[in-house]
């Protein structure tokens, strides 16, 4: 018997523009939920809207909205809850990305000494196949359950760290850490042991970083 279903569409970049979950009831498919992004020229996440079916209708629920400097590395990430018919920021959600080890903080009026926690992953590479930039694609799929396929490109052998964080700032994975060689690289994370929930990916190369975020929904 049917009890859940969800549907995802993506850009030509992977990168996930609708998620919609739906339950069979009393012989028809009704929403439960459904999550809108949108994102700039270089992939980067810019907003997100989540909604609720509620009375026949969808109903938002929660908003945010992220930042980045000129080279592309996230500055801050606000979370809004839909109260009261109006979008109020929660400060528990903001995001700052400040120091040059390129840690992350989320400021609920102190900083996070983050937790780190090792997951094994598999690495596969691709060198013969050599970028001209530095790239972090989106996760796919993406929502995921419970693992995901993260792709990375580089123009030349660097030294690469890969971690995933929660959305209080702590890291929960760590995945490449050390030197790569020139290519595409594919890691596949395994979530199990998370809670279901928004993470974020984030790479460094060198100078490079990037950051994508990522959904676990169980």
């Amino acid at each position: 018997m049917y009890s859940g279903r969800t549907i995802s569409t993506y850009d030509a970049s992977n990168n996930v523009l609708t998620y919609l979950y739906e339950q069979w009831s009393n012989g028809q498919w009704v929403g439960i939920n459904r999550i809108t992004w949108t994102y700039d020229a270089n992939s980067n996440e810019l907003t997100v809207l989540e909604e609720q079916w509620s009375a026949n209708e969808w109903v938002n629920f929660g908003r945010g909205t992220w930042t980045y400097d000129a080279q592309g590395n996230l500055t801050s990430f606000w979370f809004y809850g839909w109260v009261n018919s109006s979008w109020t920021p929660s400060d528990a959600w903001r995001w700052a990305c400040t120091d040059s080890a390129g840690n992350y903080y989320a400021y609920l009026g102190y900083n996070f000494t983050l937790a780190r926690r090792l997951i094994v992953t598999g690495v596969a590479s691709q060198s013969g196949n050599v970028p001209a930039v530095y790239s972090l694609s989106q996760n796919y799929p993406n929502p995921f359950n419970p693992s995901t396929t993260i792709r990375y490109g580089l123009p030349n052998r660097s030294r690469v760290s890969l971690t995933v964080y929660n959305t209080l700032g702590q890291q929960v994975a760590l995945l490449p850490n050390g030197e790569q060689e020139a290519g595409y690289h594919d890691v596949q994370f395994d979530g199990n042991g998370l809670s279901s929930g928004v993470y974020f990916c984030r790479l460094r190369a060198g100078d490079f970083i990037q950051t994508r975020r990522i959904l676990l929904l169980r």
